[in-house]
């Protein structure tokens, strides 16, 4: 009804009904001047007093900030729109005796007329409706805590169940290297061998349990946004890429920091020092393990406004659509390497989330695929 309102005669006869529907119709004349079109509701006046002629013309500037806002989009809606329409959405306007009332605007072009009318729409929530909306909001809430203490709960008993195991973890290894030194057969020293990089892996799975347990329930904020105390994003990079080197031969991938990257330049970020190199190494260990032989992976740094830019490329097959909007989620496991805890990607996520930046993944053009995040530059000196 609202969206067809034609001719001034239509406008005329549809006065009563416009009334009855709690709607204001205006024409507009000018940036905040308007015209009455038809009869003015009750309410109305009781919000906005003093703001209508004996002309019926209807001056809204200043009477609220949203609907100022809203005009603002309004005017854009008018001079670049030939049809439709553009709603406010709803919000509160209270009279002088604190009465609330719900309100809705809407934006109209009648293109036959070449009029320009906003339409303001009272809606009649009754009391009971309200204390239910609120009354609802509040049990969803509650469950939603009760939910998330339980989540939490189960949490810890994990961080618990994985803390033990790694007791007894060091003491296989202990024992395991003991039994490396005696006099062994070749095929002894084979199982030993593989036995202790056997429990290595299970000690860095525990360790990345831990850890992401340690930045979930203890929030990390032991970061500083204090110029004199950020790391250098570059030197974190170099330090990762040196350990990972002789991973990247052994695979014959590979590894270079993109040639445009200068020393000199301020690679300052706000974030930790330690966490930062860990979030490098899961990057560049994720893009080696789907990295095929004789291809190459590029890290390249980036220095944008108060940001830095970090992007690692690999010339692998790349990721499945289906996988992308589940890569940074907590025990998500890709492909063939589903043997993996699936925590490296959603660590690194919840850091660079934490410290201010964002974290993403992209399809390469030319095949492979781009991991970047990008942190913000400190700036405080106190």
């Amino acid at each position: 009804m609202i969206a067809k309102l034609g001719s001034q005669e239509d406008i005329v006869t549809m006065e009563e009904l416009l009334v009855a529907l709690n709607v204001v119709a205006l024409e507009r004349l000018d940036t905040e001047l308007f015209k009455l079109l038809g009869s003015l509701p009750d309410w109305f006046p009781d919000i906005y007093p003093n703001v209508i002629s004996e002309s019926k013309e209807v001056n809204l500037e200043g009477v609220s900030p949203f609907l100022d806002n809203f005009l603002i989009d309004a005017e854009d809606f008018w001079k670049h729109t030939k049809s439709g329409h553009l709603k406010s959405g709803l919000w509160i306007e209270t009279n002088n005796v604190g009465k609330e009332y719900y309100l809705e605007a809407v934006a109209l072009f009648l293109e036959k007329e070449q009029k320009k009318v906003l339409l303001i729409e009272f809606s009649r929530i009754s009391y009971e409706e309200k204390h239910y909306l609120i009354q609802t909001g509040r049990e969803i809430s509650l469950k939603y805590y009760q939910l998330s203490k339980e989540i939490q709960k189960k949490e810890i008993l994990l961080h618990c169940i994985i803390h033990d195991l790694n007791t007894p973890l060091n003491s296989m290894k202990g024992a395991l290297s003991l039994i490396s030194l005696e006099e062994l057969s070749n095929e002894a020293k084979e199982l030993v061998t593989i036995g202790l990089n056997q429990a290595d892996k299970q000690a860095k799975l525990i360790r990345e349990v831990l850890d992401v347990f340690a930045a979930e329930v203890a929030s990390l904020n032991n970061f500083s946004s204090n110029i004199n105390k950020a790391p250098n994003l570059l030197l974190c990079l170099q330090e990762v890429i040196e350990s990972l080197q002789p991973a990247f031969a052994l695979k014959q991938v590979n590894l270079e920091i993109f040639p445009n990257i200068q020393n000199k330049k301020n690679y300052l970020v706000v974030g930790e020092y330690s966490r930062l190199t860990r979030i490098f190494s899961n990057l560049l260990e994720n893009a080696l393990r789907y990295s095929p032989k004789n291809s190459t992976v590029t890290v390249t740094l980036e220095l944008e406004d108060d940001f830095v830019n970090v992007n690692v490329d690999d010339q692998g097959v790349g990721i499945a659509s289906d996988m992308v909007g589940h890569l940074f989620q907590k025990f998500y496991q890709i492909g063939k390497y589903r043997g993996k805890i699936g925590l490296g990607l959603y660590f690194c996520r919840m850091m660079i989330e934490q410290w201010g930046g964002t974290i993403g993944y992209l399809p390469l053009n030319q095949g492979g695929s781009r991991f970047w995040f990008k942190l913000p530059k400190p700036t405080s000196e106190n």
